[in-house]
């Protein structure tokens, strides 16, 4: 027993056994016990009427059986006996705690309900006493013992019942925590959650069987050097957007800060990517008025089963990637097809570029790029030199000038469909996607 419960109980085992009408008020109190309860529960009720489950038939079960377990605590006390309850005699009430913090019953629910039931017992107790033919010294002396015993026996319920609450509340945060990480790798490596607790994440979250799911990523831009910390705040600010954004009922969906990045899993029917990119949409505005620094966001397909969410994964990576100033949020479906392949050659796109780039490019480098702004401008103005003269401040000779010393360089026609097409795809591969300046000559 805590040396705290084992003092109190003793000090109140001697107190209550030296006045004799205490004693027998409290015996009196298994036969009205059912007045308290009444107090407790409808009181709890009626002050608190978001405690909707006060009225089932299974909280009140287990509050009436808290309530009995208080009372014969009570009792055992006032008999001398609540060393018969084993070495812990306030063990029932941590019991409750687990029990109400695992229902995520609201702790000044329970608080709420002690309250009530020492004002329940305290009018109990007060009546059965104004009715005692005991003289009047003898019922203030009473009164006074028992007033005293409720407040500090209730203090030390409440204090069991809130050490117990929050330490399970802990644990379960703890506990959740881990499963929402294990959930999410597994979704994202197209694995069915592995364990218990992840599959009950997975149904309150939405994502079921049948479900479409979508994966959105939002990044932050580096405004300036900024610290680690604001960095931090930025990306937590980022991680709100979302849960704002994608709170609509019919979505359900897992929101992490991984690493540099904001990762959401959303769940939902047919068309679930469109939903996600229309909600953020409904919110750009906010979205850079909330944030100091640049966020970009980009959305996957839908994937029709969790095995294909490493590719949804993929594709929002790649639609991030995508964004610019102009256009932040980024659904992949709307990447250009030719800009894709362009910025994202693998290894053998890369040796199939021809031996004439090497020279082109070198040739070009030392006339500050004006050959890649001119092919770049004439493909602007669907092969109209006239236009490309005008627009780069040119004399249309030198245009001709330019296009015949590319063909020279090259071997490759720019002025016929698929030579400007090969020019343009290789230079830009070249110059890693990046669209040539033609604000200058």
């Amino acid at each position: 027993m805590p040396r705290r419960d084992h003092t109190l109980i003793r000090d109140w085992e001697t107190r209550l056994a030296a006045n004799a009408l205490a004693l027998q008020i409290l015996g009196t109190l298994n036969e009205r016990k059912a007045e308290v309860e009444r107090c407790a529960l409808d009181g709890l009720q009626r002050e608190n009427p978001q405690f909707e489950r006060a009225t089932s038939k299974q909280f009140r079960e287990e509050a009436l059986g808290h309530c009995n377990d208080i009372l014969q605590l009570m009792l055992a006390v006032a008999a001398g006996k609540a060393s018969g309850l084993g070495p812990d005699p306030f063990g029932f009430v941590h019991t409750h705690a687990v029990r109400r913090a695992r229902q995520q019953f609201p702790l000044a629910g329970s608080l709420n309900a002690y309250r009530l039931a020492h004002k329940g017992y305290w009018e109990v107790m007060r009546d059965s006493v104004s009715r005692s033919p005991a003289a009047e010294i003898e019922k203030t002396d009473c009164l006074m013992i028992l007033s005293e015993f409720l407040l500090e026996f209730f203090d030390r319920v409440s204090g069991v019942m809130t050490d117990g609450y929050i330490a399970e509340e802990k644990l379960m945060t703890a506990r959740r925590s881990r499963a929402h990480v294990a959930l999410i790798e597994d979704l994202l490596h197209g694995r069915q959650p592995g364990d218990l607790e992840a599959r009950a994440l997975s149904e309150r979250c939405g994502i079921g069987a049948g479900a479409h799911l979508a994966v959105a990523i939002g990044r932050i831009r580096p405004a300036g050097n900024g610290h680690a910390a604001e960095r931090d705040g930025e990306l937590e600010r980022l991680s709100e957007f979302f849960q704002q954004a994608l709170a609509a009922p019919a979505l359900g969906m897992l929101i992490d800060i991984r690493k540099d990045e904001v990762l959401a899993i959303i769940a939902g029917g047919d068309g679930t990517s469109k939903r996600v990119l229309e909600a953020f949409g409904a919110m750009a505005a906010q979205l850079k008025s909330q944030l100091n620094a640049v966020a970009r966001i980009g959305i996957s397909l839908d994937a029709a089963d969790i095995t294909a969410m490493p590719q949804a994964c993929q594709e929002a990576e790649r639609a991030v990637e995508f964004t610019q100033s102009t256009r932040p949020i980024m659904h992949f479906a709307d990447i250009d097809l030719m800009e894709f392949l362009v910025r994202r050659p693998d290894a053998a796109a890369l040796r199939l570029i021809p031996d004439w780039a090497g020279r082109f490019m070198d040739v070009d480098s030392g006339r500050s790029g004006e050959l890649t702004r001119t092919i770049s401008q004439f493909a602007d103005c669907n092969f109209n030199v006239k236009r490309t003269a005008r627009l780069l401040d040119l004399h249309t000779n030198t245009v001709y000038f330019r296009l015949n010393r590319i063909r020279e360089l090259t071997g490759i026609d720019p002025r016929s469909y698929s030579g400007l097409s090969l020019l343009l795809t290789t230079v830009r591969m070249l110059n890693g996607g990046e669209r040539p300046d033609t604000g200058q000559q």
